[in-house]
C-alpha cells in the first residue's frame, strides 16, 4: 500500500485532505477485502475483476460517493496501474450527464415534460457495470422520443452535459484568435494533439482513458479529423479517436471495432452480441461532446450532427459542425 505518495500528490496539488481521507479509507478497504477474499492479491496487485467486486460492494453498502471513485483513480494513476485506472474511468465517465439531459429538456419543454421522462426512471447508481447500462440509455430514449420530435431531441441531448467550462478551453481561444485563419487554427490544433500523444507515448503515461503507443499516434497523425478537425462547406468535420484505440487497431472483426470505437458509458455495451439495443440518435450527446471546444472559441451555442456512429455498424464515429452562420473567416 502506497498511501504516502497519494498524500503527497494531495498536497501538491492543494486537494482538500478531507478527500485524501476518504481516498486513504476507500484503498484501506480495498486491501482488507483482498486480503480475507483473493489469495495472492493486494490493494496494489488485485485483478481487474477483483476490483469489480470491490465497487460492487461499494454500491451494495451505499459507499459509492464520486470522493472514493475519484481517490481509486488518483491512487492507481498515482502507482501505475493503468489497468485499474482506465476501469474505473468506465464506472465515473457518465457522472452528472442524465442530469444535464433532463435540465437540458425542462428548459427547452418545460417542468412538465421533465417530470413525464422523470416519473420512475431509476437512474443508475454510481458504480453500475457499464455492461448493464445500455437497458437504462435504452429506457430513457423511449421516455424522450414520446416527448420530443428528432430536431427538438438532437437539441436537447447535443448540450454540454458533461458540463466542460469555458476555462477548459481558455489556451485554445488564445491559440485561435492568434491564428492567420480557422484553417491554420485547425492545422496547428492536429498537431499539438498529436505532439501531446507523442509524450504520453513517450513517458507511457495514460492519456485520459488510454495507454498510447507509437502506432496509436502515426495513426492519429495520418487523419487530421482525428483530435483536429476539416473545414468544408461551412462545417467542421471530426471523426472521434476510439475509445480502445490498441484494441481498434487490433480488431479482427468489424463488431469488436464498434466496442472499441465507443466512447460512451451508457451505450457502449449495447454494440456487443446479445446485448440491449440504444436508440442511435442518443450519440447527439456524444455530439455535444465534440461541438464544445468551437462554442467556446466562437461564444455562442452551436448545431452539430452525428454523421457515423457505432451504434448504426460504422467503425468510428464522425460529426458535423455547422458553422454556416459564424463568421469565423478572417
Amino acid at each position: 500500500m502506497r498511501l504516502e505518495e497519494l498524500r503527497q500528490r494531495y498536497e501538491l496539488r492543494k486537494l482538500p485532505m478531507t478527500d485524501y481521507e476518504t481516498a486513504a479509507a476507500t484503498i484501506r478497504a480495498i486491501a482488507a477485502m483482498t486480503a480475507a477474499e483473493t489469495a495472492g492479491e493486494d490493494c496494489d496487485t488485485l485483478a481487474v475483476a477483483t476490483l469489480d467486486r470491490f465497487v460492487g460492494a461499494l454500491v451494495r453498502d451505499g459507499k459509492n460517493i464520486p470522493e472514493a471513485f475519484v481517490g481509486m483513480l488518483r491512487y492507481y494513476y498515482v502507482i501505475g496501474r493503468t489497468d485499474l485506472y482506465i476501469r474505473l474511468t468506465q464506472y465515473t465517465g457518465g457522472i452528472g450527464v442524465v442530469d444535464a439531459i433532463l435540465g437540458r429538456l425542462e428548459r427547452v419543454s418545460g417542468k412538465e415534460a421533465r417530470d413525464r421522462v422523470e416519473n420512475g426512471l431509476a437512474l443508475p447508481p454510481l458504480g453500475t457495470l457499464p455492461d448493464a447500462m445500455p437497458a437504462f440509455t435504452s429506457e430513457l430514449m423511449a421516455r424522450l422520443r414520446r416527448e420530443l420530435s428528432g430536431a427538438k431531441l438532437e437539441r436537447v441531448l447535443s448540450g454540454n452535459n458533461h458540463g466542460i467550462p469555458d476555462a477548459a478551453f481558455a489556451a485554445e481561444k488564445v491559440a485561435f484568435e492568434t491564428a492567420a485563419s480557422f484553417e491554420s487554427y485547425l492545422a496547428d490544433y492536429h498537431v499539438r494533439q498529436v505532439a501531446e500523444l507523442q509524450a504520453h507515448a513517450d513517458s507511457g503515461k495514460p492519456w485520459y482513458e488510454q495507454k498510447i503507443t507509437q502506432e496509436v499516434v502515426d495513426f492519429v497523425a495520418s487523419d487530421p479529423e482525428i483530435q483536429g478537425g476539416v473545414l468544408k462547406d461551412g462545417f467542421v468535420y471530426e471523426t472521434k479517436i476510439p475509445y480502445d484505440i490498441i484494441g481498434w487497431l487490433h480488431a479482427g472483426t468489424p463488431e469488436e471495432k464498434r466496442h472499441f470505437a465507443c466512447h460512451c458509458p451508457f451505450a457502449r455495451a449495447s454494440v456487443l452480441p446479445g446485448r440491449t439495443a440504444v436508440d442511435p440518435l442518443w450519440c447527439h450527446c456524444s455530439a455535444g461532446y465534440v461541438k464544445r471546444r468551437y462554442e467556446i472559441l466562437f461564444n455562442r451555442e452551436l448545431h452539430a450532427k452525428c454523421l457515423r456512429n457505432a451504434l448504426e455498424g460504422d467503425v468510428l464515429c464522425r460529426f458535423a459542425i455547422d458553422l454556416r452562420d459564424v463568421p469565423y473567416q478572417r
